[in-house]
């Protein structure tokens, strides 16, 4: 009986807790990004004041998710992330919620969001006035990407491209490493994990684990240079290659 009130409550916890976060990236998008749109500041500013917000809005969401009971977050190495501002961060995608974690622990990042966000009424004008990548078009988003980096920014991209299949072995895009090699930065590898699995790329949002809350594990791990494969003559192709093997063998291990 109280496995079946504990299943019913995370069901319903869990609606509470995504129709809290749509409407309040509505109301984001209608009070407070348009005031700071339309002031007469430099639009740098406007970009990091929002990506505060965001970070901040995205906190108190990882905090409420865990106070009602829909999954249990442990973070480890997170002081590596506060050394300096500009990381390249990558990461496997094993939930739905896997940005909104990240984002929570960085005040001001960048990331790849789909173009279908910025038709979203509930999340374009977050979106937009966060200066978030779109992925639309794939060379613009690589130049974006190198861009944001040389300006020195920090941004977190998921190399698989979109969430991981529970039970598949992780596969890489090169996308990743090419940015890498291209801004010739080294790069900040995140590994997640999350057992039970739940928000999975195969599930809809109320599927919850019947076997109880979800266990979410974030390890900030050692820094990947990529040095040792930008060595002279620089074949970007091979290289790109060998990077992407090496990270998609370092999350296979740690995931």
């Amino acid at each position: 009986m109280f496995k079946q009130l504990n299943y019913a409550w995370r069901v319903f916890a869990t609606g509470v807790c995504f129709s809290a976060f749509g409407l309040g990236g509505l109301l984001l998008s209608l009070t407070i990004f348009p005031i700071i749109s339309i002031l007469p500041i430099h639009s740098q500013w406007k970009r990091e004041k929002a990506q505060w917000i965001i970070h901040h809005s995205f906190r108190l969401f990882v905090w409420f998710m865990q106070f009602v009971g829909v999954i249990h977050l442990t973070i480890i190495g997170v002081e590596k992330l506060k050394q300096e501002e500009n990381h390249l961060i990558i990461a496997n995608h094993p939930t739905l919620i896997d940005v909104v974690i990240l984002i929570s622990l960085l005040p001001k990042v960048d990331c790849i969001v789909k173009q279908a966000l910025w038709h979203n009424p509930f999340f374009r004008g977050v979106v937009s006035s966060a200066g978030y990548i779109s992925n639309s078009n794939p060379q613009n988003v690589l130049n974006e990407c190198i861009s944001t980096l040389e300006s020195g920014r920090t941004l977190i991209i998921f190399p698989e491209g979109t969430r991981t299949t529970p039970n598949i072995p992780i596969k890489f895009q090169r996308g990743a490493a090419n940015i890498a090699l291209r801004s010739q930065h080294d790069m900040i590898p995140i590994s997640i994990t999350c057992v039970p699995s739940t928000l999975t790329k195969d599930k809809k949002w109320y599927e919850v684990p019947p076997e109880g809350l979800s266990h979410i594990n974030v390890t900030v791990g050692n820094i990947i240079h990529t040095a040792p494969f930008i060595e002279p003559p620089l074949n970007i192709s091979k290289a790109s290659r060998q990077l992407t093997h090496f990270m998609s063998q370092y999350f296979e291990k740690r995931t």
